[in-house]
């Protein structure tokens, strides 16, 4: 199935280029796709056409200069990064990218001075600061990813994921208590975010750690609640049942989240390898699921009509899940 789904991504692409060979767009994403599939000749020959049709697009350069960072020729990539600085000064992701590239080559003093270039472009975009303390946490340095994430909070109050990374990171130091105080401050500070579900989620998941499930349940269902695309929350929810030897609520919380994403792929192929860990490869239940996976993926390519497949599937959260 995924090999189909390259197959017809890559025939768009070639579509879209043949109607247009002006499309930089199409051939840098073409490009990406091919990188991605390890064809990496490929993708220097789409990443170089889409450069030739639109020199001053920075976002192929960067696109050029991550493959090459990874496959460690670290000499193309800085190559790619500087070009795509010569045609945009100040775009801050291929800083970034090249900032992450110095940061593997042990040369600190230059991601460093890239990071900090990219926050003086951009001082709220709480994403710059969150990727240099995560960079920080990973060499040990918790001080100094403490500082940044303090720093960044300050930059950019409403950054959801800053928060919480760093409630993450002192939690992973042990530090409970600061995290809940960190998640609190998160979640005043969101403004109401949906992204806020992020939050709740990891809190939720700290206070199950720490023995507390009343709490952790009632995070996690704050965070199902508020999220648009609840699918993550709900299989993290079920996960933790699951350990706590509820297979029912946990398989409740499931269907729950197929409720809310009929359409998801990755939700239905979760459920089924929960069924088949609990109930066993060739159980009923597993047989049901992939005929409702099969319906759903047809559904959402418009190719079935109204079709009832099961008898439950029409029920509510609140019939599913314990208050």
């Amino acid at each position: 199935e995924r090999q189909k789904r390259q197959e017809r991504a890559r025939e768009c692409y070639r579509s879209a280029t043949v109607g247009d060979e002006r499309n930089y767009y199409a051939w840098q994403c073409w490009g990406v796709l091919e990188a991605r599939l390890g064809n990496r000749e490929e993708a220097r020959r789409l990443f170089q056409i889409c450069s030739s049709v639109n020199s001053e697009n920075a976002a192929v350069w960067q696109a050029w200069g991550v493959m090459e960072s990874r496959l460690k020729n670290y000499d193309s990539a800085v190559a790619c990064f500087k070009r795509g600085l010569e045609v945009s000064p100040r775009n801050t992701f291929v800083m970034q990218a090249w900032a992450v590239l110095e940061w593997k080559r042990d040369d600190l003093v230059k991601a460093n001075e890239l990071f900090e270039r990219a926050i003086m472009v951009r001082p709220s975009d709480g994403g710059v600061y969150q990727a240099y303390a995560m960079l920080l946490r990973d060499r040990k340095l918790y001080s100094s990813a403490r500082a940044m994430l303090k720093r960044g909070t300050e930059a950019s109050r409403s950054h959801v994921a800053l928060w919480q990374a760093w409630a993450l990171m002192e939690s992973e130091l042990g530090n409970d208590k600061k995290a809940r105080e960190i998640f609190q401050q998160g979640i005043w500070d969101s403004g109401g975010s949906e992204k806020a579900h992020m939050i709740w989620q990891a809190w939720g998941l700290l206070e199950a750690k720490c023995g507390d499930m009343e709490t952790a349940r009632r995070y996690l269902r704050q965070a199902v609640e508020s999220a648009s695309r609840p699918a993550g929350s709900y299989i993290a929810w079920s996960r933790l049942e699951e350990a706590e030897g509820d297979v029912q609520m946990a398989r409740n919380l499931f269907e729950a989240a197929v409720e809310a994403e009929p359409f998801n792929t990755r939700l239905w192929k979760a459920f089924e390898t929960f069924e088949k860990r609990v109930s066993g490869d060739a159980s009923e239940r597993v047989a049901d699921l992939f005929e409702r996976r099969v319906v759903a993926e047809m559904r959402s390519r418009g190719g079935v009509g109204s079709i009832e497949v099961s008898d439950g599937i029409g029920q509510k959260f609140g019939e599913w899940v314990k208050p």
